[in-house]
């Protein structure tokens, strides 16, 4: 056991730790020499010889020849990839290609993701947060138990061409990770690939019901679910099935509104929380700091980043600052240049820098994820931090929400329209309500200001749905379980007129 521990020490502390939090000393070097590593790679590619990758000298020329692109600008280069054309965006045929809900029109994105994309941004950022929890977790027994692992599944690309994979990214992770790897982790592939949810959801929990789970890994929507599963089968605690449960890494959706969730699933565990920013485009941040939402994001990531303020975005400005410029308190619209061949790819989040030595960001929300019916500017952010607030003093905790504006009628103002499906009923449901208005109104001046005196915004109409309207409605579209999330904000009634239609 000493010598395991002394190779676990070597792998994951001598050769990562000090690399880790030694990136900020030279971040504008390294984001500089990834930059040209990527265009080096690209430039005999379509895209390279297009943008004139040969002749750029700098950053500053690279800012000035490749614009600023969204995904419907490189939707035809892609689909000439899932059709196995070479040399596209990257060099040679990619195999592997991430498949996510799209923010345009509800369609979906491919994003490719190369071998080389996968080894030096997802592999290689998975085994820095290891190494980081397990220098701040003296005593973890992760390397010890299984890892249970939800993930997507696995297609042919849409083409019909059989040597090109397409699924969810973490689908695409666990059928790329190392041997070693499957050591370590629960159900079995097969299992974990499988499309239809239902099935999949009684296969995970009777496979890992017998393991010893030591981290769970997936979003709180769909852990949840495994989670409530698991308690209903065996009419036992969880602690009781899990005794040495320790960390849940999770990501894809904030976790302040499924906090009271995990912590009523989860009463007797001293369960440490990490969060996780992997998206489909790549792994670019982690929490540091258990219990907290900040994340380090890290400059020697096989990713270049660049950043939009968020107020000049959703003008239409595409003018993008690099790292070295951005600063606190501001939510900015991310931009990234990776080995998977995007290049100045805006990937539809926005963040907030709370830190800049190291680099620590939150997650603010999504680019097409906001409400300004009114000229309320209303983020994700807003919303999470209400729910979060408000659910702590009226006890309850929420499965899914979504909320959409309510417009202007018959001479009356306008409203937001909350759809909510209680996992447990708060206490008391109109504090609820009048916590989330006051606490918004707190957090965003121009929500307030638009709400003064009922004038333009009245008070916010709750809905709350029956149990598992929200798994039918994602069904219906074809997108239960894996990765797939429900939007929790739309600037359209597009989603709730559409849940509220099937009640």
């Amino acid at each position: 056991m000493k010598y395991f521990r002394r190779l676990v020490n070597y792998v994951f502390y001598f050769k990562r730790i000090k690399r880790v939090y030694g990136d900020h000393k030279n971040f504008e070097k390294q984001q500089e020499d990834e930059l040209f590593r990527i265009l080096h790679l690209t430039k005999n590619t379509k895209w390279g010889s297009l943008y004139k990758y040969r002749e750029i000298k700098s950053i500053e020329d690279f800012q000035e020849f490749v614009p600023i692109s969204k995904y419907e600008e490189i939707a035809p280069f892609i689909e000439d990839m899932l059709n196995g054309e070479e040399n596209i965006l990257w060099p040679g045929l990619v195999k592997n290609f991430s498949k996510s809900s799209g923010t345009t029109n509800a369609k979906s994105k491919y994003i490719p993701l190369p071998d080389i994309s996968l080894k030096k941004n997802h592999f290689n950022q998975g085994m820095d947060m290891i190494s980081v929890y397990l220098n701040n977790q003296k005593d973890s027994r992760l390397l010890f138990g299984k890892t249970l692992s939800i993930t997507g599944s696995l297609s042919y690309s849409p083409s019909g061409n059989k040597n090109i994979m397409v699924g969810d990214v973490s689908a695409v992770l666990a059928s790329n990770i190392p041997k070693w790897a499957h050591v370590i982790r629960t159900p079995k592939l097969s299992t974990a690939l499988l499309s239809d949810w239902k099935e999949k959801v009684v296969k995970i929990v009777d496979a890992s019901s017998k393991e010893n789970v030591v981290a769970l890994l997936g979003t709180p929507t769909w852990v949840s679910v495994i989670l409530n599963r698991l308690n209903q089968n065996t009419k036992k605690p969880i602690s009781a099935s899990w005794k040495n449960l320790e960390v849940f890494f999770h990501g894809a959706v904030s976790f302040a509104p499924y906090k009271t969730l995990f912590r009523e699933l989860l009463p007797d565990k001293n369960i440490n929380y990490v969060e996780v920013y992997n998206a489909s485009e790549g792994f670019f941040a982690f929490s540091d700091d258990f219990n907290k939402p900040e994340e380090m994001l890290l400059s020697l990531s096989g990713v270049f980043y660049e950043f939009i303020p968020l107020s000049e975005f959703s003008k239409g400005e595409r003018r993008a600052i690099s790292l070295k410029n951005v600063t606190c308190g501001i939510s900015y619209a991310v931009v990234i240049t990776t080995y998977g061949g995007l290049s100045r790819y805006i990937i539809g989040d926005t963040v907030s820098f709370v830190n800049l030595n190291p680099f620590k960001i939150i997650f603010t929300g999504r680019t097409k994820y906001f409400i300004n019916a009114f000229g309320e500017e209303l983020e994700a952010f807003h919303v999470e931090k209400s729910l979060k607030e408000s659910l702590q003093k009226t006890g309850g905790s929420i499965k899914n929400f979504t909320v959409a504006p309510l417009y202007m009628k018959d001479g009356n103002g306008g409203a937001h329209e909350w759809l909510i499906e209680w996992s447990i009923k708060p206490s008391d449901v109109s504090l609820f309500e009048n916590s989330v208005d006051e606490i918004i109104k707190e957090l965003n001046s121009d929500y307030e200001a638009k709400r003064a005196n009922d004038s333009i915004l009245g008070k916010p109409v709750f809905r709350y749905l029956p149990e598992n309207t929200f798994d039918k409605w994602m069904e219906k579209r074809g997108k239960l379980g894996g990765q797939n999330k429900v939007p929790i904000l739309s600037n359209s009634r597009e989603y709730v007129d559409d849940i509220i239609d099937m009640l």
